[in-house]
């Protein structure tokens, strides 16, 4: 992210107690015009007009005297950009005329070139205010600064959650959400906003899981965030501290709704099967399996079309030899959801197995039909097609394969400042895929660790 260099006249403190703005604050005549003005032109239609002005407004030389007024400001100024996606058409110059206002003018400082960099510097700005007037003391007289402060934390940072998803920049959250911690002492929303955005950023450490678990312990509804916790450690390979995490999970889920039971249930399988391939005695191994089997069964009767669930299901049993079973239970898997990939390439290697390499390779070839740039599945192309045809036709795919893999990898992008920002998604190899802890179609997408 660009480094932001601009002229604040704004004074911070670092004081634990909230600053006194109420003996410092203008008329209430004057309070109520200032905020108020904006909305009215709105509310008659005039957008154009109503941003001008907060824009003055924001980019004015002011007093301590409309510090909280500027923040409400902020925030306001983000919601009609995120809201409307607008940008006035007729910009005014800066220096009203008839007035005497100054503005924040400097070589120095960062001017955006297009709506989201406007609405992300807004909130930026927005963030420096609330970290300003954050409440560190804890005293019981303070309650009610501190109860402000964190609601005007959550909605800039919630804001910054929505127009830094957009470029993908969720490190900025959780640089911001950091920060927000120092005064905000066991508030639920921060916290499992902090936790979320370590999993939405991809950092995978010992401080992502214990933040991800310590909001959960805060939480009303902590089974989500466990499950995430689980996640992180089984991709760590910390099988056995991932089994914990489910244990505690479950336990709350038996004692509350049971509404994400099965979801435990398939964690709760898929810690077992994964588990199982630490054990050195070959009776731990087939104990752990069965384990397993028995959890994912139940997680399928509970919820009988997840796809993630049938697909582990499947998946178990073709490790166990049931190649019959497993074939069954990923035709309801497909079913279910019939664009699910790792199914599909189960599916197929279950084919294979069963030496129906014709079929194999028909359902390889409707899945490249719609994801021609899977490599997974031109892999499997090759080695079916040298399976029927011999390795000249599975050079030639392999030929594909690498102009695919030269196309997606070979081809640097930087970042471009652009009102459109295009990612490039791509199909990869077989990888470990688990569901979103509380969303069952979302789930059927799979999660890539």
């Amino acid at each position: 992210m660009i480094l932001i260099k601009i002229l604040l006249n704004l004074g911070g403190t670092t004081s634990p107690h909230p600053q006194n703005w109420e003996k410092r604050r203008p008329s209430s005549i004057l309070d109520f015009a200032i905020r108020r003005g904006p909305a009215l032109l709105i509310e008659e239609g005039k957008l154009d007009e109503a941003i001008l002005r907060i824009d003055k407004l924001i980019r004015s030389c002011d007093t301590h005297y409309f510090t909280p007024i500027r923040l409400m400001f902020y925030r306001r100024f983000a919601e009609i950009l995120l809201r409307y996606k607008y940008i006035p058409t007729k910009l005014t110059t800066l220096e009203a005329s008839g007035t005497n206002t100054k503005f924040h003018m400097s070589s120095g400082i960062f001017s955006p070139l297009n709506l989201w960099e406007s609405i992300i510097l807004t909130l930026l700005l927005g963030e420096s205010l609330v970290v300003k007037e954050g409440v560190l003391n804890q005293a019981p007289e303070f309650e009610k600064a501190r109860k402000l402060a964190n609601s005007n934390a959550a909605s800039i940072y919630d804001l910054l959650c929505l127009a830094s998803g957009r470029w993908g920049h969720y490190q900025l959250v959780n640089e911001g959400f950091e920060q927000a911690l120092k005064f905000s002492f066991e508030e639920p929303h921060i916290w499992s906003q902090y936790a979320l955005s370590f999993v939405a950023s991809g950092l995978n450490s010992r401080k992502s899981n214990q933040t991800l678990i310590e909001a959960g312990n805060l939480s009303d509804n902590p089974t989500p965030l466990l499950l995430l916790a689980a996640q992180q450690s089984f991709s760590r390979l910390l099988t056995e501290e991932g089994m914990q995490i489910i244990q505690t999970a479950k336990e709350k889920e038996m004692a509350g709704s049971r509404k994400l039971l099965s979801r435990v249930l398939l964690y709760e399988g898929i810690g077992y099967f994964l588990r199982s391939f630490e054990k050195h005695m070959n009776q731990q191994r087939l104990d752990d399996r069965a384990t397993a089997l028995s959890s994912l069964q139940a997680a399928v009767e509970l919820d009988p079309v997840d796809c993630i669930g049938l697909h582990w299901l499947a998946r178990v049993y073709a490790w166990t030899g049931n190649i019959n079973d497993a074939f069954n239970v990923a035709v309801k898997a497909l079913r279910a959801f019939p664009f699910h990939l790792p199914t599909l390439q189960l599916m197929i290697l279950l084919l294979s197995a069963q030496r129906n390499y014709s079929d194999a390779l028909a359902v390889t070839e409707e899945a490249l039909d719609e994801y021609p740039d899977h490599l997974g599945f031109l892999q499997m192309k090759a080695a079916l097609d040298q399976k029927l045809f011999g390795p000249d036709a599975a050079l030639t795919t392999v030929r594909q394969m690498l102009i695919v893999w030269k196309a997606l990898f070979d081809d640097g992008f930087g970042l471009v400042r652009s009102d459109s920002p295009e990612y490039k998604g791509f199909g990869g190899f077989g990888s470990l895929q688990l569901p979103s802890p509380t969303d069952r179609d979302g789930g059927c997408k799979g999660t890539n660790f």
